[in-house]
């Protein structure tokens, strides 16, 4: 998959609300979210709420959105799509047959980065998120049920001890490789989020945290701007720190290909 940069102000945007199936469990959401793009394109936000509703609890509600950024036609998905209409940004996209997909986007200006779900770590960063995540909740899943059995326990100390800690082995084994199983299938989009990162200009993609380095980035942007920070939180945008990342040459970024 070759991935580009489009950067430009955008034109004759459209916006719908929609919903993602995160976990791919119906198949026909991929037609649906379709759908409501298109419906999105002719300026139909009724129509095409109703075919984007939600039916299982897997499902995030998206805004689905179409515009034009120079002669390029673009479509795509963010959890709220709050860039404007007349706003010079930054698109990574894959081409299509009448609209370009989007994947990520970026307002140079305020430092912000759009994604979609799990495309917001390299893939170094992924794995090393992953690995500490699993073994934290394994190694306190293992002590609470190690206190739990320590007070089930009748028999005496010795012998008491000897079986929480085969348990304690136990459900620390079985939850980390519950972790891990669980955490594989979602593994593989870090690496495109890899090559988004790398078509926006991050100097080392592999090891790009956005959900890490928001926080940071957020509270230097307002220091510098001297505005009011917000207290609410927009899931899936971050804010990201200029010099870690370049701005777009005139030239489309070409061939990044995964």
């Amino acid at each position: 998959m070759d991935y580009f940069l489009v950067s430009g102000i955008v034109h004759e945007l459209h916006v719908t609300k929609g919903y993602e199936d995160v976990a791919f469990t119906d198949r026909s959401k991929n037609l649906i979210g379709a759908a409501s793009i298109a419906a999105a394109a002719i300026g139909s936000s009724t129509s095409s709420t109703i075919l984007a509703s939600s039916s299982n609890g897997a499902e995030v509600q998206m805004e689905f959105f179409t515009c034009r950024v120079n002669d390029a036609l673009l479509s795509g998905r963010f959890y709220k799509v709050d860039f404007r209409e007349g706003e010079n940004i930054d698109f990574v996209v894959t081409s299509g047959y009448r609209f370009s997909e989007v994947h990520g986007a970026r307002n140079p200006e305020q430092c912000l980065i759009w994604s979609i779900p799990y495309r917001t770590r390299g893939n170094i960063a992924q794995k090393k998120h992953d690995i500490f995540s699993s073994l934290t909740v394994s190694a306190v899943a293992s002590i609470l049920f190690a206190i739990f059995s320590y007070y089930l326990e009748s028999l005496p100390l010795a012998e008491c001890w000897k079986n929480i800690a085969r348990f304690s082995a136990l459900s620390f084994s079985i939850v980390l490789i519950v972790n891990f199983l669980s955490r594989w299938p979602f593994y593989k989009f870090s690496y495109e989020a890899t090559k988004i990162f790398e078509a926006f200009g991050f100097e080392d993609p592999s090891m790009v945290d956005l959900p890490k380095n928001h926080d940071r980035a957020d509270k230097k942007y307002y220091k510098r701007t001297g505005e009011p920070r917000p207290w609410l939180v927009v899931p899936l945008r971050y804010r990201y720190e200029a010099s870690a990342c370049k701005l777009p040459s005139s030239e489309t970024v070409e061939n990044l290909t995964i």
